[in-house]
């Protein structure tokens, strides 16, 4: 049975450093993250490539890492517990488009670690086709 995505919704993503911290934990990053829309989806995918059918079937990304910060930016609509150096809690930067969209400024995104954005990216994009049980592992 197909079950459907909340367009609206909001879910949690857990990096891996903070996985095994307990929820509670103060010094436990939770990133909130919204799936893309389909044009979002599109103009994103519209870098891959795929060449041949079934098991032959491979893909190509061209420029993987402007699609990862933009499916970030767009993606990205809070945080909880991301700290600066000195210990202080660093807020999400936002701004907004000329189409009343807004997304995260690139200031803000230079402070998460790469490690941390290349995941968060998969879980954008994945999320769309996690099965209930990929969403409990989350």
């Amino acid at each position: 049975m197909t079950i459907a995505i909340d367009p609206k919704g909001t879910f949690e993503f857990i990096d891996d450093p903070d996985r095994d911290l307990e929820a509670d934990d103060p010094n436990r990053t939770v990133w909130e993250y919204r799936i893309l829309t389909p044009t979002e989806e599109a103009a994103i995918q519209d870098a891959v490539t795929m060449a041949g059918m079934g098991d032959d079937e491979t893909t190509r990304t061209s420029g993987y890492g402007t699609i990862a910060h933009k499916t970030i930016r767009l993606g990205l609509v809070g945080v909880r517990n991301f700290r600066d150096p000195d210990g202080n809690e660093i807020g999400i930067d936002r701004q907004k488009a000329s189409n009343g969209s807004s997304f995260v400024k690139d200031a803000f995104l230079a402070r998460i670690p790469a490690a941390t954005r290349s995941r968060l990216c998969n879980a954008i994009t994945s999320h769309g086709s996690m099965t209930e049980d990929d969403e409990k592992k989350q």
